[in-house]
C-alpha cells in the first residue's frame, strides 16, 4: 500500500508578509513511496487554518485554503494566503496519496495580525 511521507516538511516564511492581511507559506512537496519504483508525488494536500492551535483532533474544522496539484517530490511548494481581518492565525497540512492514506499534520505554524493599540498622548 502506498504511503505519503509520513513527515511533511513544512517550512514556514513569516517574514514573508505582504501586506497586513497575508502571509506566504512555503513547504517541501513529500514523496508517495519514498525511496521506492513508484515513488511520485502526494495526490492532494489538505491546507487549514484556525484561531487556535491546530491538533489531530480540531484539524479537520479549519477553515481549508487550496493549493492545486502537488508538485514532483522535494520541490517547493508555496502559497500567498489573504485574510480577512486582524486575529491570530494557525496554519498546518496534510498530504494525500493516490491509495488515500493521510499524512500526520505538519508542524503547525502561527501568525498575528493584530490591529495597533490607538496613541493616547501625542505630547
Amino acid at each position: 500500500m502506498k504511503k505519503v511521507l509520513a513527515v511533511l516538511l513544512f517550512f514556514v516564511l513569516l517574514a514573508s508578509v505582504a501586506y497586513a492581511a497575508s502571509i506566504t507559506l512555503s513547504w517541501t512537496a513529500p514523496a508517495d513511496d519514498p525511496g521506492l519504483p513508484t515513488e511520485g508525488p502526494a495526490t492532494a494536500y489538505k491546507l487549514v487554518w484556525l484561531g487556535l492551535p491546530i491538533t489531530e483532533a480540531n484539524f479537520n474544522t479549519g477553515v481549508v485554503v487550496p493549493t492545486g496539484t502537488p508538485k514532483a517530490p522535494g520541490q517547493e511548494e508555496t502559497i500567498t494566503i489573504s485574510l480577512e481581518g486582524t486575529s491570530h492565525y494557525y496554519f498546518a497540512i496534510k498530504a494525500v496519496d493516490a491509495s488515500g492514506n493521510w499524512s500526520e499534520i505538519s508542524n503547525v505554524a502561527q501568525r498575528d495580525f493584530m490591529s495597533p493599540q490607538p496613541v493616547a498622548d501625542l505630547r
